[in-house]
């Protein structure tokens, strides 16, 4: 019996299917006009309802309230309502398109311009219904993929709809894709329209498609083409149109250029002024073209140019005809071809010239040029050492200049010794002067120096022995005054020592026994409580017991006063303060206990008439009511 039903509802299916792809696959259009109510819309060359704005155009928006359509758009009262459908015109139906049928209306009473109800299909298993409820394109046929208008579906509903659940003629919009895929790429929105007041499937929806390279979005998910290099069908030149190439084509196929056919490729570069390599060059690499001609070598001085060649090779031959540079003599010509002559030369083979001076004493005699360079000066007096004798004897134009000699008139013994020195003596007119710039001896000095020229320096304290100030402080003040490697200083009589409680400053560092020398360790001073010990104190140069003076009693476990009694009089109590029991405010008084100050005597509950007046209770408190007219304050 379940196979026999299954076997029906199966054939049903494919009745279904064959009737839906009769009445929606094939509804092409070129405008609204050639579309049938239920999908009044010519979008993208098909009959649809509209989903979005986009579908309609013209300034007209997608209505979607009962049935989609497009709609003028109205500011005014009348905004949003349902316009008319354009009029169509008689078309006369394509060779690739049935136009469906006209259903006979059903016996029952209705208005007359209500159509008859459609007779649905038998009920489909959900089984089969699961199975078929998407158009998958046949991947085996790359070379025609499947278009948008391939893939509008009408999926019949797992559940039809109960009677009564609409009015019959109504249709309203409906899609069974992925609701992230609805409205975008090539996808589109179906209708619905209302047979015996239940809900048909839904008819000229467009459903997401295996990606096309085509410029569409064809899955929907708001990308276009991906995956895809190119798009197919297109062409585009490739390859190189410089120098002797040529670009040839490439065509797209699956989404990828193809090979590159017609090109002419680069080859091997030549020396014939054209680019064989394409690559915007011509001719790198050669030096020259196969059969110029060119001057080479130089024609300065004595050289002459050549002639060179270019060989099939690009490469210039050797300089034939050419005279080079040769050697550099001294003969007045440019034999290395440099553009100058007779670099190196100190003068021209063979010629003479006069040689020394005539100034002074001197005479000139003559020289010779062999090999460019001059030979030695014969005949010639040349200048001498000059003398004391009031004569040129160094032919320089100047007499006994800059003669000196060295000159001393004290002890023999006392020369050169310490700060002694010689001084000079300078010629004039063939005569020596004075002995001028000579140090002779003197008393010794402080200064480290050996002024009295004996051999020793700063012997016998010299400059010293008076009392003076060190500049220190303290008993280093005090000192004598010393030479000492030159200098004269103030050497101190004490050094410093160690800090005594002696009224001196013994550590010479300005103070007077700081530090507490000889002091800070624990002592008793014979008072009471906390006067009873004190800290050995260095005061005016001699050693103290030093404790705490008497100060006012105060709530510590002490006995501040030094009385011999801790804590008497109830120091720091008395006072009004605010305590909390069982949440209630009390006031009470003050008490040192313990060494503690304590808020525990008499207390009393506090009274209030505002919750302000608890402030000096502390936070969290209100004026609560107690009994009748009695407010106190609780937390």
């Amino acid at each position: 019996m379940k196979k026999s039903t299954y076997i029906l509802s199966l054939s049903v299916l494919l009745l279904f299917t064959a009737w839906m792809a009769c009445v929606v696959g094939s509804e092409t259009c070129q405008s609204d006009s050639e579309c049938p109510d239920y999908i009044p819309h010519c979008i993208d060359k098909t009959c649809r309802v509209c989903s979005t704005d986009a579908d309609c155009g013209d300034g007209r928006v997608c209505n979607k309230s009962v049935t989609p359509r497009c709609v003028a758009k109205d500011t005014g009262e009348g905004a949003g309502k349902e316009q008319p459908p354009p009029k169509r015109e008689p078309t006369t139906p394509s060779k690739e398109r049935t136009p469906p049928k006209e259903r006979t209306p059903a016996k029952e009473s209705k208005p007359a311009e209500e159509p008859g109800p459609v007779e649905e299909p038998a009920a489909v298993p959900e089984e089969i219904v699961a199975e078929t409820s998407e158009v998958t394109p046949d991947a085996s046929t790359p070379d025609n993929p499947t278009t948008p208008e391939q893939v509008v579906k009408e999926e019949p509903p797992k559940d039809p709809g109960k009677p009564g659940e609409c009015k019959n003629g109504d249709t309203k919009a409906c899609y069974t894709g992925s609701a992230a895929t609805r409205g975008k790429g090539i996808c589109r929105d179906g209708v619905q329209t209302c047979r015996d007041q239940k809900w048909t499937p839904c008819v000229g929806s467009v459903l997401p498609a295996k990606e096309g390279c085509d410029e569409k979005d064809n899955d929907c998910d708001g990308d276009t083409d991906e995956g895809c290099s190119c798009v197919d069908g297109k062409t585009q030149p490739c390859g190189s149109s410089q120098g002797a190439c040529k670009q040839g084509t490439q065509k797209c196929s699956g989404g990828k250029w193809g090979a590159c056919t017609g090109a002419v490729g680069p080859k091997k570069e030549l020396c014939d002024k054209i680019d064989n390599d394409c690559d915007g060059n011509v001719d790198e690499g050669c030096s020259c073209i196969a059969g110029d001609t060119r001057s080479c070598g130089t024609s300065k001085g004595e050289c002459k140019q050549g002639t060179q060649k270019c060989d099939q090779y690009g490469k210039w031959g050797t300089c034939t005809g050419a005279v080079g540079p040769a050697k550099e003599v001294c003969d007045a010509k440019d034999n290395d071809c440099d553009g100058q002559l007779d670099e190196g030369c100190a003068c021209i083979s063979g010629k003479t010239r006069s040689c020394g001076t005539d100034t002074g004493s001197c005479k000139r005699g003559t020289q010779k040029c062999s090999a460019g360079k001059w030979g030695s000066c014969i005949g010639a007096i040349g200048p001498a050492r000059e003398v004391c004798d009031n004569k040129d004897n160094d032919c320089d134009g100047l007499v006994d200049e800059s003669l000196r000699k060295s000159c001393y008139t004290g002890p023999s013994t006392t020369r050169g010794k310490g700060t002694c020195r010689s001084g000079l003596s300078t010629c004039s007119k063939g005569t020596w002067g004075s002995c001028s710039g000579q140090i002779l001896p003197r008393s010794e000095l402080c200064d480290l120096k050996d002024n009295d020229c004996d051999g020793s320096v700063d012997e016998g304290n010299p400059q010293g022995g008076v009392t003076c100030a060190t500049g220190k402080k303290g008993l280093c003040a005090a000192g004598r005054r010393l030479c000492s490697k030159g200098k004269l200083i103030c050497s101190q009589l004490r050094l410093p020592t160690a800090e005594k409680c002696d009224r001196l400053d013994n550590d010479c560092d300005g103070l007077t026994d700081e530090g507490n020398p000889g002091g800070g360790a624990t002592c008793a001073t014979g008072r009471k409580g906390d006067c009873a010990l004190g800290k050995r104190l260095c005061s005016l140069g001699r050693l103290i017991c030093s404790g705490k003076s008497p100060r006012t009693e105060v709530c510590d476990g002490r006995d501040n006063d030094c009385d011999g009694s801790v804590d008497e009089g109830n120091p720091g109590g008395g006072r009004s303060c605010y305590m909390n029991q069982n949440n209630y405010c009390y006031l009470a008084k003050t008490a040192c206990t313990k060494g503690k100050i304590v808020c525990s005597a008499s207390p009393v509950v506090q009274r209030c008439t505002t919750s302000s007046s608890c402030s000096r209770c502390g936070s969290g408190y209100k004026c609560v009511t107690v009994f009748q007219s009695i407010r106190f304050c609780r937390k």
